[in-house]
C-alpha cells in the first residue's frame, strides 16, 4: 500500500475550514474537542462536515496538470517532497510546489499536503549506500525537521495557497527500511520515534495558523509483518503500532488510515469492507480515549484482474464512498486518479510470471510500483487519459450526494430486505429538497467480484458463491412505499420504474433512488457505532498463505 502497485492484495482552537469542491461539495463548519490522549481533537468537526453537506470525495492525481480529470472532487491529495524544497539546509525551492498548490486553489480543491522524503543532508550514516535517512528521519535531525516545518508550512498554509491539511509521511507503519526507503514510512519497528516526530511537529504546525490540522501519516495497517500472503513473503506492517503511537499520546487532528478490499476478509468481523476497518480503527481510538475523525486517504481497486473487473470497480466506487460515508469518515481519497504505467520495476503481477516481491525496488528511485498499475479512474494511454467507466460512477455519487447529509443504513423495514440481501443507505438533506437511497445486491466477503480471494484461480460470475457455499441471489424486486422522482443507475441514466405502488429491480450494480423531501427541517447528525475492543490487535492478525480463501468454517456468530 502506498505504493502504486497494490493490486496483489493491495483541540484548543477550532477548526474553521471552508470545504471548497471543485466541481461539487458544500461548506462546513468544525468545532473543538479535546480528546483522551492529550492531543487537540476535531472530533466533532470534520465529522460535522455531513451535518453541513457531504464532501467525502478525494483523488490523488501525479500533479495538478491532472486536475481538468478531478471533477467531482472536493479533496486533492499532493505529495510535498522536503528534499524537492530544501534541498540544501536553509536553501529552499518554491518554484515546483508554488505552482502545484496554486493550482489546485485556483481550481477550487482542498489539499492534503503529504509531507515526506527526507533530504539527502539529513543522513546521519557514513554509509553512503545507506537510504534508510529517506524514510525513518533520526531524532537528531527533529530541529531541522521543525525548522523547515516552520518555513513550508508557513508559507504554503498562508494566501494564496491555504493549504491546511497537513499529513506527517506515508504508511508509517511499515518497518522494511531496505525496500521503502522513498515513503518516508518505515517506523515500523519503532512507533516511539514515529510518535515523537508527531510531536515535534504539531505545535510547530498549529503555532503557525491555528486552522491547520496535524494528519497521521495514513496507516497501512494491513499486509502484517506475519502475513504471508504471497509464497514466502512476509508483509512489512507493525499490527501494534496504532496501539503504541495512541499509548505514546501522539498528538494530532486526524487519524488516517489507508484500505484496499483485498485485505476485506480481515475486517468483516467488525463491518462490510471499509466500514469494519474504519469501525476498528475507531474502537482501538476509543480504548485510548481519542475521538478524532479518521480520514481514508488512499482507497480503491484496479480495473484489470480478470473477467468485468471495469465494471467491477464501477461498482466498487459507490460502494466505497457509501461505506464510508456511514463510518462518518469525512475525507476518502480514491487511490489514484489516472493509472500509473511505465515504471522499470519488476512487475510484481504473479500471473503474469513477474517478481513475487512488491516491495522491490530494482531501479533504486524509491519507487517499488509495478508497471501495471491500474487503480486509476482514467486509463493512462501515454498520449490520452480516457475515462474508465469507474470516473462517471465517482461523478455520479458526488452529484447525488451533493450537499447531502448521511443519515442511516436502510433495513427490512425500507426495503423489505435484510442488509445482508439489500444493502443501502440514506442521504438527505441537498439544497434540492430531495432523499436519496443508494442501493446493491449486497454479496460478502466469498462472494465479491472479482474474487481476491482466489485470485490464482478462476472466478466468473457464473460460479461465485458466498461463505456457505450457496450461489448468492444477485437480483431482488424492492417496492417503495413513498413513489420515487425517479431510478438512475450507477452512472446517471434513468430506470424505468413499474407497478403501483412502484417497483425496481435491484441488482450487484448501485442504483440512486430519488425522493421528494421538500418537508425535511432538520437532521441530526449520524453517530457511527464502534465495537467494544479488549486489545489492540485485529480478530485476524495474521495471515498463513492463501487465507484470502475465507472457508466456512472461518465464520462464526461472532464474525471472521
Amino acid at each position: 500500500m502506498g505504493q502504486r502497485g497494490k493490486w496483489i492484495f493491495s483541540a484548543l482552537f477550532i477548526l474553521t475550514m471552508i470545504m471548497q469542491p471543485g466541481r461539487v461539495g458544500a461548506q462546513g463548519t468544525r468545532s473543538e474537542a479535546t480528546s483522551g490522549n492529550g492531543a487537540r481533537s476535531v472530533s466533532a468537526s470534520l465529522a460535522a462536515a455531513s451535518s453541513a453537506g457531504l464532501a467525502i470525495t478525494g483523488v490523488q492525481p501525479d500533479s495538478t496538470s491532472q486536475l481538468p480529470l478531478a471533477t467531482g472532487a472536493t479533496w486533492i491529495r499532493l505529495v510535498l517532497s522536503w528534499s524537492v524544497v530544501e534541498p540544501s539546509p536553509g536553501v529552499f525551492n518554491w518554484t515546483a510546489y508554488d505552482s502545484e498548490f496554486q493550482a489546485a486553489q485556483t481550481a477550487g480543491y482542498q489539499v492534503i499536503a503529504t509531507f515526506r522524503d527526507n533530504p539527502a543532508w539529513t543522513d546521519t550514516s557514513s554509509d553512503p549506500t545507506d537510504h534508510r535517512y529517506q524514510c525513518r528521519l533520526d531524532p537528531s535531525q527533529f530541529g531541522a525537521f521543525q525548522a523547515a516545518l516552520r518555513a513550508i508550512v508557513g508559507r504554503y498554509s498562508a494566501a494564496p495557497y491555504h493549504v491546511t491539511m497537513w499529513e506527517i509521511g506515508n504508511e508509517p507503519d511499515n518497518d522494511d527500511a531496505i525496500n521503502r526507503y522513498g515513503m518516508m514510512s518505515c517506523y515500523g519497528a519503532e512507533p516511539d520515534v514515529y510518535a515523537n516526530l508527531l510531536k515535534v511537529a504539531y505545535p510547530v504546525i498549529k503555532e503557525i495558523n491555528s486552522a491547520n490540522q496535524v494528519v497521521v501519516g495514513g496507516l497501512a495497517l494491513d499486509w502484517f509483518d506475519c502475513d504471508q500472503v504471497t509464497p514466502n513473503l512476509p508483509g512489512h506492517v507493525n499490527p501494534s503500532f496504532l496501539g503504541t503511537i495512541l499509548t505514546d499520546g501522539a498528538p494530532f487532528d486526524l487519524m488516517n488510515i489507508h484500505y484496499y478490499p483485498n485485505f476485506r476478509v480481515r475486517w468483516e468481523g467488525y463491518g462490510a469492507d471499509v466500514a469494519g476497518k474504519l469501525a476498528w480503527v475507531r474502537g482501538v481510538m476509543n480504548r485510548h480515549g481519542a475521538t478524532q475523525p479518521i480520514i481514508v486517504t488512499e482507497a480503491g481497486a484496479v480495473s484489470n484482474l480478470h473477467g468485468d473487473s471495469n465494471a467491477w470497480q464501477s461498482r466498487y466506487v459507490v460502494q466505497l464512498y457509501s461505506r464510508a460515508a456511514a463510518q462518518g469518515t469525512p475525507i476518502t481519497v480514491w487511490f489514484n486518479l489516472v493509472d500509473t504505467t511505465g515504471d522499470t520495476d519488476i512487475n510484481d503481477d504473479l500471473k503474469n510470471g513477474g517478481s513475487s516481491d512488491e516491495y522491490l525496488d530494482t531501479d533504486n528511485d524509491g519507487d517499488t510500483s509495478a508497471i501495471d498499475s491500474n487503480h486509476g479512474l482514467y486509463f493512462d494511454y501515454g498520449t490520452s487519459t480516457p475515462a474508465k467507466i469507474a470516473d462517471i460512477a465517482f461523478q455520479r455519487f458526488a452529484l447525488e450526494t451533493n450537499g447531502a447529509t448521511y443519515v442511516r443504513q436502510l433495513g427490512l423495514n425500507d426495503t423489505g430486505y435484510a442488509p445482508g440481501q439489500i444493502e443501502g443507505y440514506e442521504f438527505r438533506g441537498m439544497a434540492s429538497k430531495k432523499k436519496v437511497w443508494v442501493l446493491w445486491t449486497f454479496l460478502d466477503v466469498c462472494a465479491s467480484e472479482p474474487n481476491f480471494m482466489t485470485w490464482w484461480g478462476s472466478k466468473t460470475d457464473k460460479d461465485r458463491r458466498d461463505c456457505s457455499g450457496n450461489a448468492p441471489t444477485l437480483q431482488y424486486t424492492v417496492t417503495f412505499n413513498q413513489t420515487p422522482l425517479r431510478v438512475l443507475d450507477k452512472l446517471g441514466n434513468q430506470i424505468a420504474v413499474s407497478g403501483s405502488p412502484a417497483q425496481v429491480t435491484v441488482g450487484i450494480d448501485p442504483v440512486y433512488v430519488e425522493f421528494d423531501d421538500s418537508a425535511l427541517s432538520g437532521l441530526p447528525p449520524a453517530t457511527p457505532a464502534a465495537p467494544t475492543l479488549t486489545s489492540d490487535s485485529p480478530n485476524l492478525v495474521c495471515y498463513p498463505y492463501k487465507a484470502y480463501v475465507p472457508f466456512a468454517a472461518n465464520v462464526t456468530s461472532s464474525g471472521w
